[in-house]
């Protein structure tokens, strides 16, 4: 699928080979992506063990391994939102924003699965834009929420898409112009025709 591709070029560039990536068992990414994560991006989770529906902050410092030679280097803390293998479960903002705070302490970026983001949106009254901000890089779903039939977008700073992303998109043969027209599609229905227009900035990344 497009988002599982946008996911996993975004762990491709985010993440050098050989390192892990903090993440919850249960996310999408580990296990409905063929463990393209480890067969592709040549990664290995480490699974961050919740204390409740999501993982918190203190989850993820329990989780990370103290610095040491023998163990591989944390790269990259992924969270899913809504988080689909915990039934749909909302990571609020402030709990988004403690877990950015997180990744920063341990320097690394924080890859957000935003394939449902639209639906937070509704359930919290919180702007994709303020959840997507606490993010290095977000991946949203032009199916999920928003009625297309298919197509993903990967966002982030200009020098990650514009740098190391086009290769990991290459890598994935991810290029589609089809998906874009739906993006547009969907964009000018619920937002507008000023923001759909804007949509045609990611005809390489969906």
């Amino acid at each position: 699928s497009k988002w599982s591709m946008a996911n996993l070029a975004a762990i491709m560039v985010h993440a050098a080979p050989g390192t892990e990536i903090l993440i919850d068992a249960d996310a999408h990414v580990v296990n409905l992506t063929a463990a393209g994560i480890t067969a592709i991006a040549g990664v290995q989770p480490r699974f961050i063990q919740p204390s409740g529906r999501t993982f918190n902050a203190t989850d993820v410092n329990r989780a990370a391994r103290a610095p040491s030679r023998y163990s591989p280097r944390a790269s990259l803390l992924c969270v899913e939102n809504t988080h689909n293998g915990a039934g749909g479960a909302i990571t609020s903002i402030e709990a988004l924003r403690e877990l950015a705070q997180t990744a920063r302490d341990l320097s690394i970026p924080l890859h957000l699965d935003g394939a449902r983001l639209w639906n937070v949106e509704t359930a919290t009254g919180v702007s994709v834009a303020e959840y997507a901000a606490c993010a290095a890089t977000v991946m949203v779903s032009f199916s999920k929420g928003l009625g297309a039939p298919v197509g993903a977008a990967l966002a982030g700073p200009a020098d990650f898409i514009g740098g190391g992303m086009d290769d990991g998109r290459d890598t994935l043969d991810g290029g589609s112009g089809i998906d874009v027209l739906f993006g547009k599609a969907v964009f000018d229905t619920f937002f507008g025709p000023e923001v759909g227009d804007d949509v045609r900035l990611i005809d390489d990344l969906n």
